[in-house]
């Protein structure tokens, strides 16, 4: 079990799919006494002015994820979800 003292700003973390049960990859941009604040990494998702939207990976998602303020919406962890023994912290070394 995971609490928001284990994570800096920074900080990615695997964890599983918001709707699909997929892992995704998060990078930590605030961290709370009770929640965690993240944005997606492996893959963006950014409305076009003309009310459609393009999908980003890898090296063309890096500009997207400059900030703060980010492109990107940002997500928030709460106690819930941090329990979930799927959330992995990802180390350089992984």
């Amino acid at each position: 079990m995971k609490t928001p003292a284990d994570f800096s700003i920074g900080d990615e973390f695997v964890a599983p799919g918001l709707a699909n049960g997929q892992f995704t990859r998060w990078r930590v941009t605030d961290v709370g006494t009770r929640t965690i604040v993240a944005i997606r990494v492996d893959e963006v998702t950014v409305d076009r002015d003309d009310g459609s939207q393009a999908t980003y990976e890898g090296d063309a998602a890096e500009p997207f994820l400059q900030g703060p303020p980010y492109d990107v919406l940002e997500h928030v962890f709460d106690e819930d979800d941090l329990e979930d023994d799927d959330l992995v912290i990802v180390t350089d070394d992984d």
